[in-house]
């Protein structure tokens, strides 16, 4: 019988095995709930553990700033990478562009044996005595279609080839001993048919034997096809024991020779070319060695690159191997030394292509003649890459805390959880100082973005335009140091040599300041402002800004306030420390040396915005930065340098013939630069008397008022110039 008897319940009525079962299920319910809250807590544990790992990422993001100077990144590119690459090398390299211009490269001395080192065949012996390298096997061998049977026991070389040109095969086959070498050739003058050498059912490998079956086939003297073999007969075996071997100057020794110094063991009995050639590649020789079958000997070149030679030999060598290897007598091709140029500078020696020691911070290989730009600059990429690896990483562990702590969340209601998310919230934005402007991360372009939803997770975002746009302008600090620096330098150096003119000695600084505003100020100006529009232009940025309630002309003003401001705060600060050290460590400044002095910051200002202005004209005329920056280059140098030798140039042709006093007052209007100089040189007597320009002041007759004037003429009038282009642009 299939299946249990069961009796439960037949004598008192009661199923007392579903009543057992039931009882064993409650007794067991305890156990299930602790199993269900270890897997809670196991579960619990696993996310507490993705979380930790996760905060420690966001902190390892955030530490790369204190340990990597992340914003310390520099990159090197060069303009032309097939003649010359670059990379950074050292943690401060010297940031700028340079012109590299490779007159030669380093190459290395290579050396080659003076003649063959494989000893010449006897043509006349048998094949398998002969001294023919390859071993040649009895069998069949087809030129030309003809059949030809080899014996290397009881053939030789000169009895196969005058069967060969006994035979219908049309050709004739000649050794010479000189060149060790098999030339064959059509009998015929005039016939450039193919030769064939070979046939599928071949059992020799005579013709392999003999280095013909790859030859190039070519038209010889008489018109007709030729064949030679492509190495010599005798060659070397480069893998077969040197004892083994047909040298032509003998058996080589044991014992060791030298190379470059250095010593190496040879063992005839055991060592093969390979062998011996490997050892002294692995040595300190500085050569790497090599064996050419088709020339049948040694070559080496030098690791170093340049000009020195390799020695071979020492008085200590007790081998004959260099002279078996025709190498004592060495054909040697000298290598040449790199040489170039940096900037235009004195010619520069190296024997290497890698130079690290010629821009400093920066490593260049030269990999042809030409030339090539370096430019060594900060990588915004990578710092902007960086804070947007931290930026991800902080958005992450905000999203991870938010769906942890949520209603269905693992670690719902957790307080010690959700405390992470409120500390990481409240500290990311905290304000700090002693760094300018810049005082959060939203200053910078961090910030939760543009759209606010109060039941999502608070996240960071990266406005990278506005964040490089942070980056470049650490150069407007540099740019009031640079000023106060040379300001300072000018005025201590030169308010000394005032002799016994009865001049003021900040007066002395005014008129070197002004020669240095003159060349300075328009440069950092035009630099500031020349990509103010066409950069909005390419970055793509300009419609999403025109998005907003605002005009072009006044995107125009803002921008150029704000520029102008920057440039203000520069030259003021610049100057002005300057002024006070000097006022306060030097005697006899009276108020007229201290109104010379300010007149001078208020028109470097005013000199500083007409070109501001010109440069935001250059930029809404153009449709690429790389235009507008070369187009700015271009306005200094007219302004600054080619417009006063011009006129130079034209006063000294004329012999005050044709070109007059009014004509020349009128030509200086036209230059922004010009009217900055008659306004400090001559609009006050200390300076006038110092620049020695009194006379020609009182000679054009301009004042004051009518100076100023002209140069708000300067500014506003390339200002309104572009608002009116830019209010007229296709976007």
């Amino acid at each position: 019988m299939s299946g249990g008897f069961n009796v439960g319940g037949l004598i008192t009525g009661l199923d007392s095995e579903t009543l057992i079962r039931q009882l064993m299920q409650l007794e067991q319910q305890p156990i299930l709930r602790l199993e269900d809250r270890i897997s809670a807590l196991e579960t619990e544990q696993g996310a507490v553990r993705t979380l930790r790992t996760q905060l420690q990422t966001l902190r390892n993001r955030a530490q790369d700033f204190r340990l990597l100077n992340v914003f310390d990144t520099f990159e090197s590119t060069s303009s032309e990478e097939t003649v010359v690459t670059s990379e950074v090398s050292g943690a401060n390299p010297v940031l700028g562009s340079f012109e590299i211009d490779v007159l030669q490269l380093a190459t290395a001395t290579i050396a080659s044996s003076s003649a063959i080192v494989g000893g010449a065949i006897n043509s006349g012996a048998a094949l398998d005595s002969g001294g023919i390298t390859t071993n040649i096997e009895a069998g069949t061998f087809t030129i030309n279609g003809v059949e030809f049977t080899v014996d290397p026991a009881t053939d030789s070389l000169d009895s196969v080839l005058a069967a060969i040109n006994g035979s219908a095969a049309g050709v004739t086959a000649t050794y010479d001993a000189v060149s060790d070498t098999v030339t064959f050739e059509n009998n015929t003058a005039g016939d450039t048919s193919l030769i064939n050498f070979g046939a599928a059912d071949d059992t020799s490998n005579f013709l392999n034997a003999i280095a013909v079956t790859e030859a190039t086939q070519e038209t010889n003297a008489n018109g007709s096809t030729s064949a030679t073999s492509t190495r010599h007969l005798g060659a070397v075996d480069a893998i077969a024991a040197l004892n083994t071997q047909n040298l032509a100057n003998g058996a080589v020794t044991a014992g060791t020779f030298s190379i470059n110094g250095i010593s190496v063991t040879v063992d005839p009995t055991s060592d093969s070319l390979v062998d011996v050639l490997e050892r002294i590649n692995s040595s300190d020789a500085g050569v790497t060695a090599s064996y050419d079958a088709a020339t049948d000997g040694v070559r080496f070149m030098s690791d170093r690159l340049g000009s020195r030679t390799i020695r071979f030999g020492g008085a200590g060598d007790t081998s004959n191997f260099l002279a078996v290897m025709n190498l004592d007598t060495a054909t040697q091709t000298a290598g040449s030394d790199a040489q170039f140029t940096i900037n235009g500078g004195p010619t520069q020696t190296r024997n290497t292509n890698d130079v690290s020691d010629a821009i400093s911070g920066v490593t260049f290989t030269m990999l042809s003649v030409g030339a090539s730009t370096v430019t060594v600059a900060t990588d915004d990429d990578a710092i902007v890459e960086s804070v947007q690896e931290f930026i991800d990483a902080f958005n992450e562990s905000i999203s991870q805390v938010r769906s942890l702590t949520a209603v269905e969340g693992t670690l719902s209601g957790d307080s010690s959880i959700r405390s992470i998310e409120n500390y990481l919230r409240n500290n990311i934005f905290n304000l700090i100082g002693g760094f300018g402007d810049y005082q959060s991360l939203v200053d910078i372009g961090i910030t939760t973005g543009d759209d606010f939803d109060s039941t999502a997770a608070m996240s960071l975002s990266l406005d990278e335009e506005e964040f490089r746009e942070a980056l470049r302008n650490r150069w407007v600090l540099a740019t009031t140091v640079l000023l106060a620096v040379l300001a300072l330098s000018l005025a201590l150096l030169g308010s000394a040599p005032t002799g016994t003119v009865e001049v003021d000695r900040l007066s002395v600084t005014v008129v070197s300041l002004a020669s240095l505003s003159i060349f300075l100020l328009p440069l950092i100006s035009l630099m500031l402002s020349y990509d103010a529009i066409v950069g909005e232009v390419e970055r793509g940025t300009l419609l999403l800004v025109l998005a907003y309630p605002v005009s072009r002309w006044q995107l125009v003003l803002g921008k150029f306030l704000g520029h102008v401001g920057v440039l203000a705060l520069a030259t003021v600060v610049g100057y002005g420390v300057a002024g006070l050290i000097v006022g306060t460590i030097i005697e006899g400044v009276d108020a007229g040396g201290w109104r010379d002095f300010g007149i001078l910051i208020a028109t470097s200002v005013l000199l500083g915005a007409s070109f501001i202005a010109i440069g935001y004209l250059l930029s809404v005329m153009v449709r690429e930065r790389a235009t507008a920056a070369g187009l700015a280059v271009g306005v200094w140098l007219i302004f600054v340098l080619v417009f006063d030798l011009v006129l130079l140039g034209a006063l000294v042709m004329d012999h005050g013939q044709r070109i007059g006093a009014s004509f020349l007052n009128i030509v200086f209007l036209l230059n922004p630069a010009d009217v900055f100089r008659i306004l400090n040189l001559t609009g006050t007597p200390g300076a006038s008397l110092l620049s020695g320009m009194g006379a020609a002041g009182a000679e054009t007759g301009f004042g004051s008022g009518l100076l100023l004037a002209v140069m708000a003429a300067w500014i506003v009038a390339p200002l309104v110039a572009a608002g009116l282009i830019f209010r007229r642009r296709e976007l």
